[in-house]
């Protein structure tokens, strides 16, 4: 886990600012005190782990602040994005700092993961997590476990990450948290969880072991404590004298049930006749029903003809043939009578027709001959008056020609030609005279033929008048004939109806007369039947006795079957349950040898991991403390430390060392684990390390020492990230990164003095472009992919490999 840069927003003294940090060597953060050099190392720890301490004490805060210690004064959110390289991945993390009103919260934040394909990195997860899923994000992507102890990071504060004024904490850690953090920074705490699930299983296997015991036993109750063999032979045995006993009974039920047949088909000819004979004496009593019914019709009808028969002045016989004839005769004389009668209407019909015929041409040429004679005396009337008028005229046209004027334009004329007009006028006159006369003979031809016609239609309509009375006179006749038959029809009915009803009486009298013998049968037939059912029930009674002694058989058989089944499974049980017990105590036994396997494993690695600590830590201490051996530490088997003193000559354990010698024998401590957990576990291999000033209670002939040991031992330690005061520990900083604040507006500046190449193809400049780059909001803007081009990701790849 190298840390290459972190983007500090509204943290502290930081507005908006990168710090990019090379990816090996020694780089040395310095400034004045309250430029923020220690807020850079809090932050990294924040952004992956959080919040970290609920402790009210204000040295802690420096070490594990809470949001309220980072947000910066006057402003309502910020962030801290750290930018880590791990293996083959950059992981971005982002953890989100808000306020509202009074309240402080990180409840959520982002974590980005680009792994390196086809020469460029990929961007292949990208997540928003809340707080504590983002630190379950982080240590999964990382690859190491991690303890959470009082809201610290156990591992990362004591291995990788030394806080300001904590670098002592590490000595004095509980039995439990240093046992945690030995266990789970050297990668111990895997055979603690080997033993752990071995222990869990020893105990499962136990308890199954137990359960299949107890199933044994309970397999062996239920075959009443014998085995399966000796248990199987009784069964058999027992099916043998069953099945015999089973062929007897069937044997027996098969002759009996050949009876029951015989029988019920015996009885079943019985129920049928006796059925029909039942039918045959309800029909009977019906008839006799009807019978009744028959006689008191023909009582009703017979009244009905004698009434009849006094209406028509007929004498009702006994002998209803005779009577029949007699009313026959009757209808034949009627209908003749009908016959002439009706013959003499038709001929009064075809007379009165052409009568009618005749009447009809008489009152059309008389209503003709009226219009015509109407027209002429219309035209004598118009005449009469044409005349006078001209007669009118004829004395104005004298008088005036006497006077000698013209009766047209009245100028005086000749006499001549009033003559001559006078003349004129008369003839007009006779002309019209002419045509009256005519007119007055032809009206007198009309009258003398219309007194002609007249006369014939009086003698028309005096002959339909006869011919009407006759048919009144017919017709009655003919009603009252018609009236006659039909009272005859109805008494020839009435007399049929009897003779068919005294035909039918007959009949069903002589059928009713045989209805005795019927019931005598049908008394026979149902003792017969009765016996039949005694001997059916007697035979039922035996058959259902073998049925159930059969089924009682078959049902025990069919138990046999199935116990015999019971017993083979309960053997192979038996057989699978005893496999399973030696199993199990086969798999205790190897895994109580595995457990020993382990601990002896475990013993070996941890007296391995504790040497190489011993060496690295008496070495580490011992560079610290050269020429000032006033002291001797040494690490027990516990990971604890004992320090002690040279008092008289002789070495005496001491209880509380000067804040120097306690500082030194922190700081060897922990170099010394940061160097162990580096070599032994694969996963912190490439781990930074974080010091925020390490020179706390240093003399500085001290300091003069650490500064030398780094400078030995630089390389080995990979990226180390210094933050420090000290102008000395400035000489072994690869990169240095100077820290100066405007103290008006508490506002941080940065600047890099004396940052070499990453490597012989990228310069620093490049390399903390494309850092920047990665920790801006911009690269959320670009699909999948960083850059396009490679320039920075292969030695980055390289390097790390």
């Amino acid at each position: 886990m190298i840390i290459l840069g972190v983007r500090l927003k509204n943290i502290r003294s930081y507005r908006d600012q990168t710090i990019v940090f090379p990816m090996s060597g020694v780089t040395t953060i310095y400034g004045d005190i309250g430029t923020g050099k220690t807020t850079i190392l809090n932050s990294i720890s924040f952004a992956l782990f959080g919040r970290q301490t609920l402790s009210k004490d204000p040295v802690e805060g420096y070490a594990y602040p809470k949001p309220d210690y980072l947000l910066r004064r006057g402003a309502n959110s910020g962030f801290v994005k750290v930018l880590i390289a791990h293996g083959d991945k950059l992981i971005v993390v982002r953890r989100d700092i808000e306020k509202r009103g009074e309240t402080y919260s990180s409840t959520s934040g982002e974590i980005q993961v680009y792994e390196f394909e086809n020469n460029k990195f990929v961007l292949k997860t990208r997540k928003q997590c809340s707080h504590d899923d983002l630190r379950i994000e982080v240590l999964k992507e990382l690859g190491f476990k991690e303890k959470i102890s009082k809201m610290k990071p156990i591992v990362f504060t004591n291995t990788i990450y030394t806080p300001q004024f904590n670098i002592d904490k590490i000595l004095v850690l509980d039995k439990e948290d240093r046992e945690l953090l030995i266990n789970y920074s050297l990668g111990l705490e895997r055979y603690h969880c080997v033993k752990e699930n071995v222990k869990e299983l020893n105990s499962i296997l136990e308890r199954q072991k137990k359960e299949k015991e107890i199933e044994e036993s309970m397999k062996l109750k239920q075959l009443g404590g014998k085995s399966p063999e000796d248990r199987l032979k009784e069964i058999v045995s027992e099916r043998k004298e069953l099945e015999r006993k089973k062929r007897e009974i069937e044997e027996t039920k098969t002759k009996l049930e050949e009876r029951m047949r015989e029988i019920e088909k015996e009885l079943s000819r019985i129920r049928e006749e006796k059925g029909s004979v039942s039918r045959e004496i309800v029909w009977i009593e019906n008839l006799k029903r009807e019978l009744e019914s028959l006689k008191k019709e023909y009582s009703l009808k017979k009244t009905n003809l004698r009434e009849l028969g006094e209406k028509l002045g007929i004498v009702v016989l006994e002998d209803l043939k005779k009577l029949q004839k007699e009313v026959e005769d009757r209808l034949e004389l009627i209908g003749s009578d009908l016959s002439r009668v009706e013959n003499e209407l038709d001929e009064i019909s075809r007379r009165e027709s052409e009568l009618s015929d005749l009447k009809y041409r008489y009152d059309s040429n008389l209503l003709k001959l009226r219009g015509e004679l109407g027209e002429r005396r219309g035209r004598i009337t118009s005449k009469s008056q044409e005349l006078e008028k001209y007669e009118e005229e004829l004395s104005r046209i004298k008088k005036l020609v006497s006077e000698g004027v013209c009766p047209v334009c009245k100028q005086k004329i000749l006499h001549e030609h009033g003559e001559r007009l006078v003349r004129e006028m008369e003839e007009k006159i006779r002309e019209i005279e002419k045509e009256i006369n005519e007119l007055n003979v032809e009206c007198s031809e009309l009258s003398r033929e219309m007194s002609s016609i007249e006369d014939e239609l009086e003698r028309v309509n005096s002959d339909l008048n006869k011919l009407r009375k006759n048919r009144e006179i017919l017709s009655k006749r003919k009603d009252e004939l018609m009236n006659t038959k039909l009272k005859l029809v109805e008494l020839n009915n009435i007399v049929i109806e009897l003779i068919n009803l005294e035909n039918e009486i007959a009949s069903k009298e002589s059928r009713v007369r045989e209805s005795s013998d019927l019931i005598n049968k049908l008394n026979k037939l149902i003792e017969e039947e009765e016996k039949y059912e005694r001997f059916k029930y007697e035979l039922g009674k035996q058959i259902d006795e073998l049925t159930r002694e059969l089924g009682g058989v078959e049902n025990r058989l069919d138990s046999l079957e199935k116990e015999i089944e019971s017993v083979k499974i309960i053997a192979e049980e038996l057989e699978k349950i005893r496999t399973e017990i030696d199993r199990y105590e086969k798999m205790r036994n190897f895994l109580d040898r595995f457990v020993k396997i382990v601990n002896q494993v475990e013993v070996i690695v941890r007296s391995i991991a504790l040497d190489k600590f011993r060496e690295m830590f008496r070495l580490f201490l011992n560079k610290l403390m050269e020429e000032q051996e006033v002291i001797e530490a040494d690490v027990r088997d516990d990971f604890t430390v004992s320090v002690k003193a040279r008092v008289d000559g002789r070495l005496q354990d001491i209880l509380q060392p000067s804040g120097g010698q306690l500082m030194a024998t922190s700081l060897a401590y922990r170099l010394a684990l940061n160097s162990v957990v580096r070599s032994l576990n694969p996963v912190l291999a490439d781990s930074s390390l974080l010091l925020d000033e390490p020179t706390i209670g240093f003399s500085p002939e001290r300091v003069d020492k650490l500064r030398k040991l780094f400078q030995e031992l630089s390389s080995s330690f990979g990226q180390v990230i210094l933050v420090t005061h000290d102008s000395k520990l400035l000489e072994i900083g690869d990169c240095r990164i100077k820290l100066t604040i405007d103290t008006d507006k508490t506002l941080t500046s940065i600047d890099y003095e004396e940052c070499t190449d990453i490597s012989g193809e990228i310069s620093f400049s490049e390399y903390k472009r494309f850092v920047e780059e990665l920790l801006s909001d911009r690269i959320t803007a670009i699909d999948k992919t960083i850059l396009e081009t490679n320039n920075f990701f292969k030695p980055i790849v390289i390097k790390r490999k």
